[in-house]
């Protein structure tokens, strides 16, 4: 059967919209597939100590997801007097299909190890709409990906894509993950 698990410091009610340091959000999950993945899926395996070094360091990372490609333009408007973030409505939707991006900058990993924010290069390239939940790579030297981050949310709260996204790093849930597939592994 199929198990689920959302990490126990995931707070749904944090800030989800921007950036605090030492508020992390613990956006991560783990589903496990009722039947094993198709046997020329690639796996990436979680990070070591090593690649958590090559993180602080200012690692390049690769950024993949189904967001769109072309940014929502979201705007601050005054409604019924408040303000509230509109989308302008683009005339083609370009969501749905796997892209991936090399090369994106990991500016700063934080000080829990808990997160870890990569630089759009304004906005110019990296995630968008619908990319989160999309994985974040650091890739070895023999050419092997870890998956060292889970894309969560943006610094600031118009979400344009072209603030810096913040991505769960998943070298700080590690204890989580590895009870979680124990458990799994003994039939608990």
């Amino acid at each position: 059967s199929k198990v689920m698990a959302a990490n126990p410091s995931y707070n749904p009610n944090g800030s989800r919209v921007i950036f605090a340091e030492g508020q992390p959000e613990h956006d991560v999950g783990i589903i496990i597939l009722p039947t094993d993945a198709p046997s020329n899926f690639a796996i990436a395996k979680l990070p070591t100590a090593d690649d958590e070094k090559t993180l602080m360091a200012g690692a390049k990372l690769s950024l993949a997801g189904f967001g769109v490609a072309v940014p929502v333009v979201n705007q601050l408007k005054r409604v019924a007097g408040s303000e509230e973030i509109v989308p302008k409505i683009e005339k083609k939707d370009s969501a749905g299909t796997l892209r991936m991006v090399q090369h994106m900058n990991a500016i700063k990993v934080t000080r829990d190890l808990n997160e870890i924010i990569i630089d759009l290069e304004g906005g110019k390239r990296g995630s968008c709409h619908g990319d989160s939940g999309g994985p974040a790579f650091v890739e070895n030297a023999n050419g092997s990906l870890s998956l060292v981050g889970v894309g969560s949310r943006v610094t600031q709260q118009i979400g344009n894509c072209t603030e810096d996204i913040i991505y769960t790093n998943i070298y700080g849930s590690l204890g989580w993950i590895n009870a979680v597939l124990n458990k799994v592994a003994s039939g608990k």
